[in-house]
């Protein structure tokens, strides 16, 4: 990739208070022009398109050099524009400061800030700060000549320092298990083959053994529930993961400055808590937990839509078609998707992959559900143009099942065949699945017109509500055929 679209797309993913302060740094710094020409014609663009890029800046400009220099540019606007954004960075900022003030030997201010600083640090649990911060403390006493003050300020801090490494070595761990669950997780969903599902077991044991280690500390403790939640609920196990998501969230909410310092990963625990609400059709608590994550989102200082999380606006609508869907509430999920279709374009900054074929996933089900069945199969097909290796596998099956049952209530059933020969040859390169072998035997019945619907039914409903599967939304499908008549 050239300097040149790297840049490109830096520039598309500024939001507009972003870009306002911009050009309002470089108004300010005076700087040479060429710079801010390159900016502009990378802004007007739609897609990177390198020849236009070169007709619209002279030939005396050297571009490879401007673009380097843009880059500098936006990223240090980028930091000034963001240096308040939380508390970590508020802190690191200030251990600059209380540097600049320590080597200026202006030892009160120093020493003022730097006592706050330890404080806060130490409230909000960022271990690796205190410690550089306690060391700089203990090195100002040093320069000051002070060595008495600075022996009993070191074997007052030699406790904390041996509990902030402990604590740092425990963080190293939980790290070291929480990676390896979410990469499971995001990657195979539900569809777990068997060294998954081992390994996934072996890391919740691990999870369950440190809790005890990390009580006292919220950093650690959430991670691991967190921990818990995601593989309990990757094993099946769902009434132990809506547990530990909800004791997260009550983790949370004993410490209120945790939400303010970690909103994302707030609402992110607060999406894990539908989730599993949703998994045990507890769908009044999955509502209740969304208003939550609304709540969440209205507190960030000077929200706007195009500047929020885009994971979280599209899940909250993701979460309410869920529960409409599954409360046969078909008018109100396609209410929802039609208000996503309306309000997507005000959100610019990328969503994650999995999240929008989960989303796209949820879309042909509201139409498919409410009878928009060219509507529901359009959305389909922009799922099998998608990259089915970055979403999650449990829920591509069940896009290839839903495709099956789109064209039937269509009536293509010369197109049917072929399509479930299709399926047969994609499910037959995973970990066998009782439910989908079922699932296409009895669309070929059902193609078949030898035998009704209704016998179809009879004879294979009972056997696929006993069948396992790695399908996500199993209900769904059943739900479906327990209508053929």
């Amino acid at each position: 990739m050239s300097i040149q679209q790297e840049v490109f797309e830096l520039v598309q993913s500024l939001s507009k208070s972003e870009k306002r302060f911009f050009r309002l740094q470089s108004s300010v710094a005076g700087e040479g022009q060429n710079y801010l020409l390159v900016f502009d014609v990378l802004d007007g663009m739609k897609k990177y398109d390198k020849a236009l890029l070169k007709k619209k800046i002279p030939a005396r400009i050297n571009l490879s050099y401007e673009s380097t220099y843009l880059l500098g540019c936006l990223l240090r606007a980028l930091r000034n524009f963001h240096s308040e954004s939380n508390l970590e960075t508020r802190l690191r900022n200030a251990l600059q400061n209380i540097d600049l003030l320590h080597k200026k030997r202006l030892m009160p201010q120093a020493q003022r800030l730097l006592e706050k600083h330890i404080a806060l640090a130490a409230q909000h649990e960022f271990f690796t700060l205190e410690l550089e911060l306690i060391d700089l403390y203990m090195r100002m006493r040093a320069r000051e000549g002070n060595y008495k003050a600075l022996e009993a300020y070191k074997d007052e801090q030699q406790p904390r320092k041996k509990e902030l490494l402990r604590l740092l070595q425990l963080q190293i761990e939980v790290e070291s298990l929480t990676f390896p669950i979410f990469a499971i997780a995001q990657v195979k969903g539900m569809a777990l083959e068997p060294a998954g599902r081992k390994r996934l077991e072996e890391l919740l044991k691990r999870s369950k053994q440190l809790l005890p280690a990390v009580k006292g500390s919220f950093v650690l403790s959430e991670l691991l529930l967190v921990n818990l939640a995601w593989a309990s609920a990757y094993l099946g196990n769902y009434a132990d993961a809506r547990v530990h998501a909800l004791d997260t969230i009550e983790l949370y909410e004993a410490h209120p400055h945790f939400i303010e310092d970690k909103l994302g990963r707030y609402l992110a625990v607060l999406g894990t808590g539908v989730n599993r609400a949703l998994d045990l059709n507890l769908y009044d608590e999955a509502l209740a937990i969304g208003k939550k994550m609304e709540d969440g989102i209205s507190r960030a200082q000077a929200l706007r839509l195009d500047e929020a999380w885009p994971d979280f606006f599209y899940f909250i609508h993701h979460v309410r078609i869920d529960v409409y869907l599954a409360k046969k509430n078909y008018d109100a999920a396609l209410k929802h998707v039609e208000l996503i279709e309306q309000e997507k374009h005000k959100v610019k900054a990328p969503v994650r992959y999995a999240l929008n074929y989960n989303l796209k996933g949820n879309f042909a089900r509201a139409c498919f559900h409410a009878g928009q069945y060219k509507k529901a199969l359009a959305y389909v097909n922009e799922l099998f143009d998608m990259d089915e290796t970055r979403a999650q596998k449990s829920s591509v099956f069940y896009i290839h099942l839903l495709r099956l049952m789109i064209h039937y209530e269509l009536g293509n059933y010369d197109l049917l065949e072929s399509l479930c020969r299709s399926a047969s040859r994609y499910f037959s390169k995973s970990e066998k699945d009782e439910f989908t072998e079922l699932f296409i035997a009895m669309m070929r019945k059902l193609i078949g017109g030898k035998v009704q619907a209704a016998k179809v039914r009879e004879a294979f409903y009972p056997r696929m509500m006993k069948a396992s599967s790695h399908v996500i939304r199993k209900n769904d499908l059943t739900n479906w055929v327990e209508t053929l008549k």
